[in-house]
């Protein structure tokens, strides 16, 4: 089974296609779960320390598509008998946390293959969620797309390389759009992907016009950028949907406006439709 079968099959059972788990009482609380696997997540050039803060940002990242404000971290930590440098870990998960106000509580170690399986809460008085885009709606992205696809595919620059070792995930932004936008999601397995879940789980259609492409990605790709920045994985910005009496709201996070929420479905181009691509496990 892929990826989208395993997910498909879990929400038989009740589960909301949502980047974090929620429960309402006077606020949402969040709960989200991560994991970065060392074998297939980690490039061998990135330290320790930095897998470390990678595994708690990639967690932030969900919270920040809920709108939330992030309160608590726990992991399990998988580790060889023979691994030895474990504090290095620990000192990145604790630093990330620091950065970002959240309590570190700590988790589980057990014995295995070496992974990091994350935990993370937060708490918003409105939540994002990925079935709410209305017709009309501007599309937005944060940031810039490209880079992280750049990094693997073709050139080891700093300036992919940033992308890749010490992403931001968009809390800030996040807790700013709770108040205005629709519909929002993380670009964690490609805008492809990303922008097709939001059109299916809210009934729409979605035009493209542009997607905000990072110069060096253009320089390196030239006429192979929009794909590359279409279907980049583990980018962390923020997709969302806003009406448009809120684009001020939109300089505010950083964000362009790279579409428009019509009636129907699918997710098009230029007149073309765009495939679902993007990350798949087990594809």
């Amino acid at each position: 089974m892929k990826e989208t079968d395993i997910i498909n099959y879990i929400k038989k059972f009740g589960i909301e296609d949502e980047d974090a788990a929620y429960i309402k009482n006077d606020e949402y609380l969040c709960f989200t779960t991560d994991a970065l696997v060392f074998s297939t997540d980690v490039p061998e050039e990135m330290d320790l320390k930095t897998v470390g803060r990678k595994s708690v940002l990639m967690n932030l990242s969900d919270l920040a598509a809920m709108g939330c404000k992030p309160l608590l971290f726990l992991c399990s930590l998988n580790l060889p008998r023979d691994f030895s440098d474990i504090k290095k870990v620990i000192d990145g998960i604790h630093s990330a946390c620091k950065e970002y106000n959240m309590k570190y509580a700590g988790g589980d170690v057990n014995e295995g293959e070496l992974s990091i399986s994350g935990f993370a809460v937060g708490k918003s008085k409105r939540i994002l969620r990925r079935n709410a885009a209305k017709e009309d709606d501007l599309v937005c992205i944060t940031g810039d797309l490209g880079r992280v696809y750049c990094y693997f595919k073709e050139a080891k620059r700093d300036i992919f390389k940033e992308k890749v070792f010490n992403p931001v995930p968009r809390i800030k932004e996040g807790q700013i759009l709770s108040s205005y936008a629709n519909a929002c999601i993380d670009v964690s397995d490609g805008a492809s992907k990303e922008l097709n879940l939001i059109s299916e789980l809210s009934n729409v259609k979605i035009e493209l016009e542009t997607l905000p492409i990072h110069p060096s990605v253009i320089e390196i790709s030239k006429e192979k950028a929009f794909d590359y920045a279409l279907n980049s994985g583990e980018e962390f910005e923020l997709i969302f949907t806003i009406p448009k009496k809120y684009k001020n709201v939109i300089e505010k996070v950083n964000a362009t406006v790279v579409g428009r929420v019509k009636s129907g479905e699918g997710v098009f181009y230029k007149g073309k439709k765009i495939e679902k691509k993007g990350w798949e496990h087990f594809g």
